[in-house]
């Protein structure tokens, strides 16, 4: 009988795939509660919803429209949401899933967990604050009619994405993480949220699930269709989006076995993940599973060069990318021995934990070029004549001159960006990239310099954790 009862096991694990292969379809819709909540993010200043540089007649009609109530109390909370409570990139667009509309904005009470249940920036004090000021904008604005005044506009960022649905095998998700067949998988657009996308979940008491992709304009061209060459990245980044739901719940149930060691590995990190947004190391581990989890489906799913995808990562600091992806590996191989992800973790944390931080350290240092970069304007200088024509950035070594950028400086606005005609390296020495400018009289300029767009004459990338500051003032 035991006998019998294994081999039933052993069989039924065999036929997991199939099990967990039945077609899933993919709903792509502009949804209106997280236009709602991109509006009120963009329009309280939050950095992360206003660099969207497409769609510019979109953002005047959004400033147009509400010019009369830029002084709503929303705002001002909303302002105080981000600064005391860390709530931007993603928590608006979580929030906003947690909501329903009828005929009022309300939590949705068919979900198993409230938000400030499993994301501590919110309290259910807060949450429900935010709740009632959303509903006085909402109703007070008539926010239903500007969100159909731009139906026409919703409708042709939908039709655009289409093409894609059927590029996208679902049924990879159930089947590796080995998770009942209930999940809905959904690609909300929002043409505010610029180049950033969000991955949240809704799980409900009956334990069906909602899997979201929230995708900015980012994926679009001018014309609002996606651009073929682009569209595998698109694809690379749904699936990213869509395996947060499955990812950040393993690592946050589990925690306990990989804490210590994601913590050694956070610090040597911390800054370059700070920067992307990721400010903490359950933070990094959930990118981390997230983005081997990627790499698995297009492994899984497509032909690929995974020593780029490697070193893709690693240029964005997920030095330990090569690790998870190997233990995932092999958890995929061995599904007669780990009947689902949950079961596999204790070995996953078996292998993750042997990571030398110390030898991880120095494999970091090695990494990245030690370049230095100084610049023909010294930072913090006054009176810097308007008739200057050209910046100079200069470095200490040979470059590779296909690599360079400038980003926004301290002040983290695009307007402090001196205008820029051309930019071209010296080719003789190769040290030097120079920027023909344009500058105006009596003005305030901020930009920066990271390291990281850099790239020496080897290949090495410059150090993702340095950054060279640029504010200057001109004259009269």
């Amino acid at each position: 009988m035991m006998k019998k009862l294994i081999s039933l096991f052993v069989f039924t694990l065999l036929l997991l795939p199939s099990l967990f292969s039945q077609n899933k379809t993919l709903d792509v819709k502009v949804d209106e509660r997280t236009e709602l909540l991109g509006v009120v993010c963009y329009l309280a200043d939050y950095d992360e919803y206003k660099r969207s540089i497409l769609f510019k007649e979109f953002t005047n009609n959004i400033e147009e429209y509400f010019r009369p109530y830029l002084k709503d109390s929303v705002f001002s909370y909303a302002k105080y949401l981000k600064q005391e409570r860390g709530i931007g990139y993603d928590a608006p667009m979580s929030y906003a899933i947690n909501l329903t509309i009828k005929d009022s904005l309300r939590f949705n009470t068919n979900i198993q967990y409230n938000i400030w249940e499993h994301d501590n920036r919110w309290t259910k004090e807060i949450a429900e604050h935010f709740l009632l000021l959303l509903n006085d904008f909402y109703f007070k604005t008539n926010f239903k009619e500007f969100y159909n005044k731009n139906f026409d506009f919703y409708s042709k960022l939908e039709e655009g994405f289409k093409p894609l649905i059927n590029e996208v095998n679902l049924s990879w998700f159930d089947s590796f993480y080995s998770q009942k067949s209930n999940n809905n998988f959904s690609v909300i657009i929002s043409p505010i949220s610029g180049p950033n996308n969000y991955g949240p979940k809704l799980t409900y008491k009956n334990s069906d699930e909602d899997v979201y992709s929230i995708m900015g304009s980012w994926i679009y061209d001018s014309t609002m269709t996606i651009n073929k060459k682009t569209s595998i990245y698109i694809i690379q980044t749904l699936i990213h989006e869509f395996n947060h739901s499955y990812c950040n719940p393993i690592v946050e149930k589990h925690w306990d076995l990989i804490e210590k060691n994601s913590e050694k590995i956070y610090k040597l990190v911390d800054v370059d993940m700070s920067n992307q947004a990721y400010p903490s190391p359950v933070y990094m581990m959930n990118e981390t599973f997230v983005r081997a989890a990627a790499i698995k489906y297009l492994a899984d799913n497509t032909k690929i060069d995974l020593e780029s995808l490697f070193k893709e990562e690693e240029g964005r600091s997920f030095f330990c990318i090569r690790d998870v992806y190997q233990a995932f590996d092999n958890y995929s191989k061995e599904r007669s021995k780990y009947p689902n992800f949950d079961s596999f973790m204790p070995e996953f944390a078996n292998q993750f934990n042997k990571i030398n931080a110390r030898k991880l350290k120095k494999a970091i240092k090695n990494y990245y070029s030690d370049f230095t970069i100084k610049i023909s304007i010294k930072d913090g200088q006054e009176n810097v004549s308007p008739q200057t024509k050209k910046i100079v950035i200069k470095f200490n070594r040979e470059m590779n001159t296909g690599c360079n950028g400038i980003s926004w400086g301290r002040k983290s606005h695009a307007s402090y960006l001196p205008k820029v005609i051309t930019a071209n390296w010296n080719n003789e020495t190769k040290k030097e990239w120079v920027l023909d400018v344009e500058l105006e009289p009596n003005k305030e300029y901020s930009l920066s310099f990271p390291y990281r767009f850099f790239y020496d004459s080897k290949g090495k990338q410059g150090d993702r954790n340095k950054t060279f500051y640029l504010d200057f003032k001109t004259g009269k």
